[in-house]
């Protein structure tokens, strides 16, 4: 099963906007690998291969439980840190936020916890869901200090658009909590290129599930 072309372009559109960042080849050494928590379990195996290429000097990951996870865990943040450590990053460098339960408390209470571990910040590389990743840098810019050097690692998610999966109004939803949330002053505003806004138009009113 598959969209009709002429809705794909529409996703496509919205979706290399939202997904922005840096590919790993053009990363370089941060003072902090910030995960934003969750339960797919390519986010940590993505996190711990920026830190197995020797690109950032501490983790944090951060999420409560918003979704049913494999057992034991008991909250996204073990969940990920577990599947870290299983790829080669030693426990001991891994920071655990457990209390956050969407992206604004994410960066604040993780910030929280780094300031309190002592950790000197001047750089940031988030790790989240591809789609995510422009309101997850719209949130660390707009909580961390201005002297903050962040970007976001870029990779492909190819089956978050599906027509089994996300809902063309998801994709089309994700654009608009950037606008809202930064006219709330929840987020950096984000400009929203008009070519994205005609093609989120396109997605609410199609017939698609």
């Amino acid at each position: 099963m598959a969209y009709a072309s002429g809705l794909q372009t529409h996703i496509d559109t919205v979706l290399r906007f939202l997904t922005c960042g840096q590919n790993i080849e053009e990363l370089r050494l941060a003072d902090v690998l910030f995960v934003f928590g969750g339960i797919r379990s390519e986010v940590a195996e993505q996190a711990a291969m920026v830190w197995n290429r020797g690109l950032a000097r501490h983790i944090l990951v951060s999420g409560k439980l918003c979704h049913p996870l494999p057992p034991p865990f008991l909250t996204e943040a073990d969940f990920y840190a577990d599947i870290m450590i299983r790829n080669g990053i030693p426990d001991r460098y891994i920071l655990r936020e457990r209390e956050a339960t969407n992206t604004a408390e994410n960066v604040l209470f993780g910030l929280k916890m780094l300031r309190e571990s002592q950790v000197f910040i001047s750089s940031i590389i988030a790790v989240t869901r591809p789609p995510l990743m422009r309101r997850a840098l719209a949130t660390l810019r707009h909580h961390a200090s201005d002297d903050v050097h962040i970007t976001g690692l870029r990779y492909d998610e190819r089956d978050w658009h599906n027509p089994e999966g996300t809902p063309p109004s998801r994709i089309a939803g994700e654009v608009d909590r950037l606008i809202a949330y930064g006219e709330k002053g929840d987020i950096a505003r984000v400009e929203i290129p008009t070519a994205v806004l005609q093609a989120c138009e396109h997605l609410r009113g199609s017939a698609a599930p």
